[in-house]
């Protein structure tokens, strides 16, 4: 899961964050997402929790879902 990196447009045909995290993650055996709300973003960020297990909805309005209580 990715961020969105707001401001990380690189001038003069630099390679942006997004493009060198997609190449580092080309051949990662799962599902990879980019533009999520969280961290450094545009807009109110959403809290993702950790160590908990999540289900990747992928396609035109992809999404995760958390499986588990974040919280115990």
């Amino acid at each position: 899961m990715c961020g969105e990196f707001p401001a990380c447009d690189e001038p003069a045909g630099r390679a942006t964050a997004r493009a060198m995290l997609a190449e580092l993650l080309d051949e990662f055996p799962g599902p990879v997402l980019f533009g999520l709300p969280t961290g450094h973003t545009t807009g109110p960020a959403l809290t993702v929790p950790l160590g908990v297990e999540v289900r990747v909805v992928g396609g035109s309005r992809a999404r995760v879902v958390v499986t588990e209580a974040p919280v115990s």
